[in-house]
């Protein structure tokens, strides 16, 4: 009884700390954290006489996450790869727990439309052999074999009709291999291209996002691009290397550490309005063609063209 008593009074005492206490940004993945873990002891522990406010609460407010923590076409607000699969996996947390609780009902009918969108982003910028390109300040850790794995499975389980997911999550061993071989991100400024989803592929990331908050995990590089050929990764991000601001981290992050264009090797200016402006997909090749006004004076327009699926072509146009 006192073990049991104990535990329930730190149960009690830890939801009410976080319900006096939110994290001040509405749309960040801590918020998120919060939120999930006031929806759950809502819906664990109905005993306690707070526990209607608590699930109220956090109900409200998972139900507008779905929508804060993802941009229209479903790729994380802070761009961050890494803290994209952790919010899809926050959110499946909520969808089960609900589910098993038999309150689903109680979930938004674009709930899970939008966690699949969001899934489907992590389908398309995923390397072949399960690895990701470190892009802004994602850690190469939380984009390994095992973690992929892991999470493709919920999402086959969550979506049993996409068998693309569940040939991901057991590696060819069950399931469809998908088929796509272009994709794209407009609003957040993400396209890839593809011959297959076989290890000895061809594929290619190019990112050129629209941020005009200046986000703390986006870095200024748009334009960059990252390349795959048969188990090697050419044209590496350089990632990042702390969230500390000493020379490290201004050195990762600095354009000139990216595959884009820059004057002078200057940085490019941080608001960062990437533009989508066109592009092609037929038998013959793929194009993509975007834009950034890279600095007061210098805008740079990037074409990328896909031919035959076996080589690229970069065109690059630099005006002002």
């Amino acid at each position: 009884p006192e073990v049991l008593t104990n535990f329930l009074v730190a149960f009690h005492t830890h939801i009410k700390n976080i319900t006096l206490n939110w994290y001040e940004t509405a749309t960040s993945n801590i918020r998120l954290a919060q939120e999930q873990t006031v929806f759950t002891a809502g819906v664990l522990m109905p005993e306690f006489k707070d526990a209607s406010s608590w699930y109220q609460a956090g109900k409200e407010a998972v139900t507008a996450q779905v929508h804060n923590q993802f941009n229209e076409d479903g790729v994380h607000n802070e761009f961050d790869l890494g803290y994209h699969i952790g919010a899809v996996a926050n959110l499946y947390d909520v969808y089960k727990v609900a589910h098993v609780n038999a309150k689903s009902q109680d979930l938004p009918a674009d709930f899970l439309p939008s966690l699949r969108n969001a899934a489907n982003f992590v389908e398309d910028i995923m390397y072949p052999d399960y690895s990701m390109e470190i892009i802004n300040d994602t850690h190469a850790d939380s984009w390994n074999e095992s973690t992929l794995t892991k999470n493709f499975k919920k999402y086959s389980e969550v979506f049993p009709d996409d068998k693309g997911f569940e040939w991901i999550a057991f590696k060819g061993a069950a399931g469809v291999k998908p088929v796509t071989t272009f994709a794209s991100y407009p609003v957040s400024g993400y396209y890839v291209m593809r011959n297959g989803w076989e290890k000895n592929s061809v594929m290619l990331i190019h990112k050129n996002s629209n941020d005009p908050r200046d986000l703390y995990h986006n870095h200024s590089d748009n334009g960059h691009i990252s390349l795959y050929v048969n188990g090697r990764h050419f044209l590496p991000d350089a990632g990042f290397y702390t969230y500390n601001d000493d020379s490290n981290r201004k050195a990762y992050r600095e354009s000139s550490m990216h595959n884009t264009i820059t004057k002078e090797g200057q940085n490019l200016i941080e608001k960062r309005a990437g533009m989508f402006l066109k592009s092609e997909t037929s038998t013959d090749y793929q194009l993509v063609v975007t834009e950034n006004e890279s600095y007061s004076d210098l805008t740079h327009r990037r074409a990328i063209f896909f031919v035959d699926g076996k080589f690229f072509v970069v065109v690059d146009e630099a005006y002002g």
